[in-house]
């Protein structure tokens, strides 16, 4: 199943509060950074916070419930065909991990990759990779100090100009393109 012909490419940056920040993906390895994300943006009402992914249907929801923490949504493991409905409602894509995890650091995944593509900002890291990538290429923001993000993240989200935004995500998309068919005539001169 492809996940892009499923998903709709963003035409605008939402305007409308709460601003939907969705994270996808593994839980356990990150739970006590999901947490502290949790705690920076809690109860913020300019913002929603998403977790999909296994143990955010308890050990996220409970964590958040202990703590008051409303401005939460939480959801197990799901399927591939769930992606393109977290997509659908999604505003900013968080792809902030631990800084000690050196293999993400230089990481891109899956979940990233949708940002340029559908239009959906991205927040990572400050130095990382991606980060870097996102920032150059203007599709998302970096955390630096994460006590300090919500209103770093909303002066910036709410400042985007889309058409920016968007030639932006078409410029760095079509890097990726070129970049990849270099990459496959390089893999084919040398096993074909």
């Amino acid at each position: 199943m492809n996940i892009m012909k499923r998903v709709k490419v963003k035409q605008s940056i939402n305007q409308e509060l709460p601003i939907t920040i969705t994270y996808m993906g593994l839980i356990y390895p990150y739970i006590g950074t999901i947490k502290k994300v949790i705690q920076a943006f809690a109860n913020d009402k300019r913002f929603k916070l998403c977790f999909y992914g296994q143990g955010a249907d308890c050990d996220l929801k409970n964590f958040s419930a202990k703590q008051g923490i409303i401005n939460v949504d939480f959801g197990g493991a799901f399927s591939p065909e769930k992606t393109a409905v977290y997509l659908d409602k999604t505003d900013i894509i968080n792809s902030y991990y631990p800084e000690a995890n050196s293999g993400l650091h230089y990481g891109i995944g899956v979940k990233e990759s949708y940002g340029p593509q559908l239009r959906i900002p991205t927040i990572s890291n400050a130095g990382s990779f991606w980060g870097k990538l996102s920032q150059k290429y203007g599709f998302g923001i970096t955390v630096d100090k994460l006590a300090q993000f919500p209103d770093q993240l909303y002066e910036w989200y709410t400042n985007i100009d889309f058409r920016i935004f968007d030639a932006e995500c078409e410029k760095y998309c079509r890097f990726v393109e070129e970049s990849n068919k270099k990459w496959l005539q390089k893999l084919e001169a040398t096993f074909c």
